[in-house]
């Protein structure tokens, strides 16, 4: 599979119109590949990381704290 269709995939499901699906996709992204990680190039990871601030942009307040709930939890572990 194309490396580059694959990175075109999450940025696409990270701008679903349900909020479900933007939910589960940034749940997988904290998990997958965190920042920490080199799983990603640099370009990759800033093309992944600015469709998520796109969406957090959004003011969706049950999304942000969402967010800010998992990087609680990621300080932690």
């Amino acid at each position: 599979m194309n490396y580059q269709l694959k990175i075109e995939a999450l940025c696409s499901a990270v701008q679903d119109s349900s909020v479900l699906v933007q939910r589960s996709m940034l749940d997988f992204l904290l998990v997958a590949f965190p920042l920490h990680n080199r799983q990603l190039t640099h370009a990759d990871m800033a093309r992944v990381v600015l469709a998520t601030i796109t969406v957090l942009l959004r003011r969706d307040m049950s999304l942000n704290r969402y967010m800010e709930a998992a990087s609680y939890l990621d300080d932690v572990c």
